[in-house]
């Protein structure tokens, strides 16, 4: 009886460990964070404790250790995060992300032809190499 009692405590603790490992789960629906300056904002946390975000208006923020507020982020072509200058909770967020991103990937109609000229150029120099 002792051997088998041990033998379930085993499993158990076994059982434990292994659901201890996963990160747990974040919290789940709407909460107000307060910036460094006292504003507030609504959002909600993904992901688990290993890994996790904050998304706001569409947009995912992220914390700053260095002045204490939460930022959005904006995301490079290599799929690299960087905190933009836009606090959370700003009036003007969405649009000024926008604003951004038109910037960002603005690319002119000459510049389009030119590249695609290069591109096919480079393809036709190439034909033997696998796609």
């Amino acid at each position: 009886m002792k051997l088998f009692k041990l033998g379930i405590q085993i499993i158990i603790g076994l059982f434990l460990l292994n659901t201890s490992i996963h990160g747990a789960q974040a919290s789940a629906g709407i909460i107000t964070f307060t910036q460094a300056d006292g504003s507030t904002f609504e959002g909600t946390l993904h992901g688990n404790s290993a890994f996790n975000w904050i998304q706001s208006n569409g947009s995912i923020v992220k914390y700053n250790n260095k002045d204490k507020f939460y930022y959005i982020t904006t995301v490079d072509n290599n799929g690299t995060m960087h905190l933009s200058n836009i606090k959370a909770g700003e009036e003007a967020q969405q649009s000024a992300i926008v604003r951004d991103k038109e910037k960002t990937h603005h690319v002119s109609k000459e510049t389009q032809d030119k590249l695609h000229n290069a591109r096919i150029k480079l393809y036709k120099q190439n034909k033997h190499l696998p796609q």
